[in-house]
């Protein structure tokens, strides 16, 4: 994630899942204790498609994963979305 994040934010979004109940990151943003597990799936979702296309262990790839990522900035959560996985695959596959 530090690919695409500010170190600062990083810090501040391991802080802020919950044990137990919502936390909420930004007006729509909202995270729960399951959070920290899926929005790591789906960026490794990701890393795991590039791996595989790269290596030719797969034709194509496609990433159908939630939360989405794509509104998500450097040093901000936004639009549901806390981590950019595209700017984290584009960064990993540079």
């Amino acid at each position: 994630m530090a690919l695409a994040h500010d170190k600062n934010y990083l810090d501040n979004v391991k802080d802020s899942f919950p044990k137990q109940g919502l936390n909420f990151l930004d007006g729509d943003t909202i995270v729960s204790p399951g959070s920290k597990e899926a929005t790591r799936d789906a960026v490794g979702s990701i890393l795991t498609a590039i791996d595989g296309v790269m290596k030719k262990d797969f034709n194509n790839a496609f990433c159908a994963v939630r939360p989405p990522g794509h509104h998500a900035e450097k040093q901000k959560a936004m639009g549901f979305c806390v981590y950019n996985n595209i700017a984290v695959g584009a960064h990993y596959l540079l």
